[in-house]
């Protein structure tokens, strides 16, 4: 193994014991691990832990965290097993996955070319069917409400088929192959062009086909013995397998079986419709081609085929074998390649326990086990099982005698997987006990979990076996006891009575297939999973075991869905009862916000009720409410769960409550009202809240100022509150925070920072969400608590108007409700309505009793609160359950007047019916269910061809509403699209994320776009908006791969539109790409096309953006006057009436640049100037804060220092108040630079530390490698050669990643100078001419220079002075005819130092012009500190000490 420039190697990760680091790459290092597992077991596994750089990127988190999810659902033979992921406060975030001992196809086929021969073909085939069976597997996966999960692998090759040595065939990373995205980046891993298919190369839309192409590319590699596209690489490569042209094996090889060939022929069609269909017809076909010729392969074959060819060695899931490959030598070495192995070996004295083994008994871990024991008594759940059809299989002999082996590996790779061991006590039966290990509190869980994926893995499988096997499980739960050992695991357990016998006997009572569970294990994990009554089973001698006579059964039958799991119970009874402290805090938390200023109280007080559904969190704030004076105005807000993606949905509601406008208000007539009420004669302001309001929107020119936009959001809601408060105090409640959506979450977080004018009381009223917690935190918070038994008793007596027998006739029902008030509630009135209560009257006091027909009390109480709701939905009336089923569709509030013109209602009279049973509220003039779980009750109820009519006609009749445009247009999408109108839907994300892009919501108008594309067919040239969207957006995002697919879709689909605007969008989109990928001839040309397509299509702004994009590209190839050319002719088309003042501007700030660069720095500067003006006229702070530190540098290219700071402070101070981030870091570097040329050092140093965090905590990577070469710089001059080499060191190792030729330049000048100031003069002349001609050929004038300069003084110190003063007197003629140069001192300085150390009498002229440029440089500097510094500095020093007596410079 090689040394990881992450650290040592831990010892210990989590619940993991590290035995050794086997890998690492740009996105994770991977361990191999031993894990200890229920009764003393040990497992070998593989734990992956992710780099903090993306651990602490939460969108990578999040995404990490969703695929591994996928992931540890595979369960399947042929698919490396992922166990778990979690994260660990120190550890971090740990994925493990199964180990495998083995070596990946690749490298067996490495193997088989070094011995000049191949695998057999039929293993080969052998090899495929099985990687088949995974692949389909995978691709058939769902989810768990039954949706296809759509997995693509995309990255199936030999390094990802691993063998075991037993003859497992095994795909790895499957699962989360969408983390990929992740690896596009540069130095990182990437995806493989040779198995790509054609339609993945051209980066379209993949599907499972794309999977089969790869699998019939490694075929044809084992059965040809070369690869099938040798000699390519690169865009050579990517052109060749985008053709899709290949020709048969049997061409190399003529001993290819016939039936072999047709398969791999087959599989490589180069259009997707002609390949197999599924994974799973193509292991078919192999395992016909088998039959016919009689070929018995099984994993004995593999085993021996393996043996045969290669060495011992192992390989794992997610190790970098490319790295590995290196370090060992390749295959020149084979013997190095066991070095993983025969560590592992040395450390721990122990074999390698082999793929699908059973797990051993953990000895060591007995025998190191302290001599001081814990006893204890835990709950834990049994789990026992009986396979059927094993019988069959085995009388089928031969090559299925391995499929019962298999089951039993998979299953006990299982149960590890969820914490548990399974012991065969005989060939079909096994029991596991789960809940053995530390923290057991999910053992219930774990094992239906465990129960769920054994019963899916055989029903998956049943298609690749001769005989159905299936498994009857039972579910139990009983009382363990042992001895507790040092990690909190029970070990020499024993199961009291009578647990085993009742996890047997339900175990095998349990049908075929089915999983019974007991009623304890029901009620403890009901919320998560669907359950289904199975009849109860009645057990003889109960006594004598000392078990209940009758044990109630319930069928487990899967997991809730993520949708399903939402369902919680909420409850708002109209009685406070229990809840006095917590109403006196928000009288308190009022009477804080009212106190007078000069009292020191708060003008805004925040306080956050936070319960679960049900425990009266609105009931609290409405009795509150009731409480107080009627002069406190009131601001509600009721978020709904539709609107929760809905950016700013919540913020607009806000702003039409304080305004009195509607959604239905023009943007013109809501902005006069605005303007009114502020008393703002329009403005930046009015214009952004009109455009809440509306939901109108306007197309802006850049996705990035979101910060802005937010800023004057919040300064035009602080207006409002000032204008709604300033009559007195007011309570601002949302009621409903998790269902805010996240922009107006952050809104309101700013909102509440500072406090206002006036006295305001926000209430926030939410459940314990996840999403929510970051917005509260450091907020006082007001926890409800579940109710206590008397409480609850005086709740129901005072709802009902009971005054006695609560107590007693609620006895066993209270306590099951766990202290929530609306379930109580909820069940005493079904109980009420079944008569199993009953109020009797009772010398005139009304007494609660239970009914005498009501004998089992257990029995008669509703089993959960969804059921008993469904009931009472079931019993309302045609009408009323019309409404219902109208607003669960909708997912939201209606108005009154849409429920009776989409229920075709003859009057609203149902409505009022259900809002008078409480089942209902009216709103104003909407109308929405009490509880949300009514809504998701019903929801579930509806059959699923009627959900589709309701979501149908749902979408049709909001799309002729204001709601049907801006972002919430997304609401009608949603429901055209589930009613399967999917080209009307399309038309709506569109709108949404067009509306999101130009309100600068990227991460919502993305994922907009892309729900377009799905519902598009591929034909439609709607298409081309998205795409063209999506390919801006992925540019910024900096998404390579992502942009690329998406930009060939533009191409393709906008030369088949017949439309000249597209054809020239599409061709500019392509010469911005190619300018960004550094491939400058390309872009030139294709920028060339975009101006003559523009012109056709009359479209001056394309032509104005290609003629720009056309001069950078001329500017990187050399040719400057054509670049120049090309920008004057933009700026002459930009006064075209067509286009904005804007990308006027953008054309400036580009030509200054290529000024800049080449020289005539005078003229950059005044193109700056004029461009700042512009952007500053539009609103465009932004591009003005990017211009305004272009203009610093060209400030600093000129020498004036202490200008080019002003300016660079500026713009920093720009990007601060619109939120910027990446543009700060390399300002800071280039204000410690100018400090730097002033003499200040200590500035300096400390601001290019400042500048080298930021860097570090916002990932700008590119002006990282500047910054390190510009501190490289400082330290030279400050003498500490060892921090400047540092420096150099990393820059030169970011620049090589990054290729920045500027950079690289760069780097090598600074190397150079510092190389000679460590007396290694050869190597600085080396350096400084590869530097010289390299700046040159990229017109780099300043870079040019100054490595001519220090050449020449390298080339003096080694005694060739005749070529140092050439060269020395052509760098002094360079610099003085440019107008200004960065390094324009140190050149004249160094020059003349050459020239005096060499005698030659041009040293006189070039003291002088050295002379000159300091006394240029000091009339510039107007802080006399900083003047004094400036003489101070060492260049300085040398050439006036060099002068005195005769010059003076002041």
């Amino acid at each position: 193994m090689s040394e990881s420039p992450l650290g040592p190697v831990p010892t210990q990760l989590a619940h993991f014991e590290i035995k050794g680091r086997i890998g690492f790459g740009g996105m994770a290092e991977v361990f191999l691990a031993d894990k200890h597992g229920a009764e003393n077991t040990c497992k070998r596994l593989v734990v992956k832990r992710i780099l903090p750089v993306y651990g602490n990127n939460s969108d990578f988190r999040e995404m990490f965290k969703a695929e591994a999810g996928v992931a540890t659902r595979l369960n399947h033979p042929n698919i490396v097993q992922v166990y778990e992921f979690q994260e660990f406060a120190e550890a971090g975030q740990l994925l493990s996955m199964e180990y495998v001992e083995g070596l990946d196809l690749g490298k067996l086929m490495a193997y088989a070319r070094i011995k000049s021969t191949r695998i057999p073909p039929w293993v080969a085939a052998y090899i495929i069917a099985e990687a088949a069976k995974g692949l389909h597997y995978a691709h058939e996966r769902k989810s768990d409400d039954g949706v296809a999960l759509a997995i693509v692998h995309r990255d199936v090759s030999p390094q990802n088929i691993l063998l075991s040595y037993e003859g497992a065939v095994k795909i790895a990373d499957f699962g989360v192959a969408t983390a990929n995205l992740f690896r596009d980046k540069v130095g990182v891993l990437k995806g493989k062009y040779g198995y790509m298919s054609p339609e993945q190369a051209r980066a379209e839309i993949v599907d499972r086909r794309t999977d089969i192409y790869a699998l019939g590319v490694i075929f044809y590699e084992m059965l040809a013995g070369r690869p099938l596209r040798p000699g390519l690489s690169g865009d050579d490569l990517l052109a060749a397998v985008r053709s899709g042209q290949i020709v048969a094996p049997s061409t190399y090889v003529r001993d290819i079986p016939t039936e072999l060939e047709a398969i791999v022929l087959r599989a490589l069609s180069a259009r997707k419709e002609e390949r197999y269909q599924t994974a799973r017809d193509m292991a078919g076909a192999i395992s016909r081609a088998m039959m016919q010729r009689q070929q018995l392969v099984e994993a004995v074959t593999l085993e021996g085929t393996i043996e045969a060819l290669a060495p011992r060695n192992i390989t794992s899931p997610d190790v970098d074998r490319k790295l590995a490959f290196r370090q060992s030598g390749g295959l020149g070495d084979l013997a190095a390649q066991n070095t993983v192995a025969a560590v592992r070996s040395a450390r721990d004295g122990s074999g390698i326990s082999s793929v699908g083994t059973h797990d051993e008994p953990d000895i060591e871990a007995k025998k190191t086990a302290p001599n001081k024991v814990t006893k204890e008594v835990r709950h834990v759940a049994i789990l026992t099982l009986r396979l059927h059809g094993l019988e069959e299989l085995r009388q089928l002999g031969g090559a299925e005698r391995g499929i019962e082996r298999e089951i039993r590996n998979m299953l006990d790779s299982l149960a590890f997987k969820w914490g548990a061991r399974l012991t065969w006590t005989s060939h079909d039966h096994a029991r596991a006990i789960v809940g053995l290990l530390a923290n057991p509190s999910r053992a219930t869980s774990d094992a239906a979990n465990c129960a769920i994926d054994i019963q899916e893995f055989l029903k998956a499988s049943a298609e690749e076996w001769p005989v159905t096997v299936q498994a009857s499980i039972g579910i139990v739960r009983g009382i363990a006891s042992g001895v507790r050992d040092h990690q909190g695991h029970l070990i020499d357990h024993a199961l009291q009575n009578p647990a085993e016998f009742l996890a047997s006997l339900v175990g095998d009572r349990a049908p075929a297939g089915c999983t019974w569970a007991a009623g304890g294990i029901y009620r403890l994990v009901r919320d998560e999973f669907v359950w289904r009554d199975a009849l109860p089973l009645h057990i003889e001698d109960a006594a004598a075991r000392q078990a209940p006579s009758t044990m109630r059964i319930h069928e487990l039958i899967r997991r809730f869905s993520r949708g399903e799991r939402a369902i919680r119970r909420e409850a708002s009874p109209s009685d406070l009862i229990g809840r006095d402290a917590e109403k006196a805090d928000l009288h308190s938390a009022l009477h804080n916000a009212t106190q007078p200023a000069e009292a020191g109280a708060e003008h805004v007080v925040v306080r956050v009720v936070v319960g679960e559904m049900g425990f009266g969190k609105s009931a609290l704030v409405r009795a509150f409410l009731n409480e107080v004076r009627s002069d406190v105005s009131r601001i509600h807000l009721d978020p709904s769960p539709a609107n929760s993606e809905l950016a700013f949905g919540a913020v607009a509601e806000l702003v039409r409550a304080l305004s009195s406008t509607s959604s239905d208000m023009k943007l013109e007539q809501a902005q006069a009202v605005l303007n009114d009420l502020l008393g703002m004669p329009g403005g930046a302001i009015t214009y952004r809240l009109a455009q809440l309001v509306s939901g109108e929107r306007e197309e802006h020119g850049e996705d990035e100022d979101a910060a802005y936009v937010r800023k004057i959001v919040v300064s035009g809601l602080r207006r409002l509150l000032a204008v709604h408060t300033q009559v007195g105090a007011s309570i601002w409640i949302i009621d409903g925070l998790q269902w805010v959506d996240r922009p107006s979450l952050e809104i309101f977080s700013e909102l509440m920072r500072e406090s206002g004018p006036h006295p305001l009381l926000v209430l926030l009223v939410t459940r314990p969400e996840e999403r929510v917690l970051p917005f509260i935190e450091n907020l006082v918070r007001i926890e409800l608590r579940g109710l206590r038994f008397d409480e609850m008793a005086q709740l129901v007596e005072s709802r009902f108007g009971v005054q006695q027998g609560v107590a007693s006739a609620c006895a066993d029902l209270i306590p099951r409700v766990a202290g929530n008030p609306f379930f109580l509630l909820e069940m005493v009135d079904a109980l009420l309505e079944q008569e199993t209560l009953e109020i009797k009257d009772h010398d005139g006091r009304q007494i609660m009793v239970r009914a005498k027909q009501s004998a089992n009390r257990a029995q008669a109480l509703p089993s959960t609160l969804e059921q008993l709701i469904a009931n009472r939905l079931n019993e309302l009336p045609p009408e009323e359950r019309a409404v219902v089923s109208w607003l669960s569709a909708a997912g939201g509030p209606l108005s009154e007047s849409d429920i009776v013109n989409l229920g075709r209602l003859t009057s609203p009279e149902p409505i009022g019916r259900l809002c008078a049973r409480g089942m209902c509220d009216r709103r104003g003039d909407s109308i929405d269910f009490r509880h949300p779980i009514a809504r998701d009750v019903a929801y579930q109820a509806i059959d699923a061809k009627e959900r589709v009519l309701l979501h149908r006609r749902l979408g049709e009749h909001l799309a002729e509403t204001p709601i049907a445009s801006g972002l919430s247009a997304v609401i009608v999408a949603r429901h055209l699209a589930r009613g399967k109108l999917f080209s009307r839907a399309a038309d709506y994300y569109l709108e949404a994320a067009q509306a999101a892009r130009a309100g600068y919501q990227t991460q919502l108008a993305r994922p907009y776009f892309q729900r377009a594309l799905l519902l598009l067919d591929t034909s439609d040239l709607r298409r081309l908006r998205a795409h063209e969207a999506l390919e801006g957006i992925y540019r910024l995002l900096g998404r390579h791969k992502q942009r690329r697919r998406h930009l060939h879709a533009l191409r393709q689909m906008a030369r088949g539109s017949n439309s000249a605007e597209w054809v020239a969008l599409a061709l500019l989109r392509t010469a911005v790409f190619y300018y960004d990928e550094n491939f400058y001839s390309s872009c030139e040309t294709v920028a060339r096309q975009a101006c003559e397509a523009a012109r056709v299509a009359s479209a001056p702004y394309i032509e104005v953006e290609a003629l720009s994009t056309q001069g950078e590209a001329l500017r990187e190839l050399g040719d400057v006057q054509g670049a120049l050319a090309a920008c004057d002719r933009a700026l002459k088309l930009a006064k075209n009436k067509g286009v904005s003042p804007r990308i006027r501007a953008d054309v400036l700030r580009s030509r200054g640049l290529l000024l800049r660069r080449v020289g005539r720095v005078r003229e950059a500067v005044d193109c700056h100037v004029e461009a700042i003006a512009v952007f500053r006229r539009v609103g465009a702070r932004r591009p003005e804060a990017r211009t305004m530190n272009a203009l610093a540098f060209a400030m600093f290219v000129l020498e004036r220092f202490e200008d080019s700071i002003a300016l660079a402070l500026s713009s920093i101070s720009i990007d601060l108040a619109i939120g910027g981030r990446f543009q700060i870091a390399k300002t800071l570097s280039n204000i410690g630079q100018a400090y730097a040329r002033l003499g200040d050092l200590a500035r300096g140093i400390a601001y290019l530390k400042r500048a080298r965090e930021a860097h570090e905590h916002y990932g700008d990577q590119d002006s990282r490698a500047d910054t390190l070469i510009v501190s490289a710089e400082v330290m030279l001059e400050a003498g500490d050669l060892d921090a400047a080499r540092s420096f150099c060191l990393d820059a030169a190792a970011l620049t090589s990643v990054t290729g920045s030729a500027y950079d690289e330049v760069h780097e090598k000048i600074v190397h150079a100078m510092l190389d000679r100031m460590s007396n290694d003069s050869a190597r600085a002349v080396t350096l400084a001419a590869s530097a010289r001609q390299a700046a040159e050929s990229q017109a780099l004038v300043s870079f040019s220079c100054l490595a001519t300069a220090v050449e020449a003084a390298a080339r003096v110190d080694i005694g060739e002075v005749h070529t140092g003063i050439l060269l020395a007197t052509t760098a002094l003629g360079s610099i003085a005819a440019i107008q200004g140069s960065e390094f324009g001192l140190e050149i004249c300085v160094i020059c003349w130092d050459t020239l005096r150390r060499a005698g030659s009498p041009q040293a006189i002229e070039a003291k002088r012009v050295t002379l000159a440029r300091i006394a240029q440089i000091v009339s510039h500097i107007r802080d006399p500190r900083l003047k004094s510094l400036f003489f101070n500095r060492s260049v300085v020093r040398l050439v006036l000490d060099e002068a005195k007596p005769q010059t003076s410079v002041s």
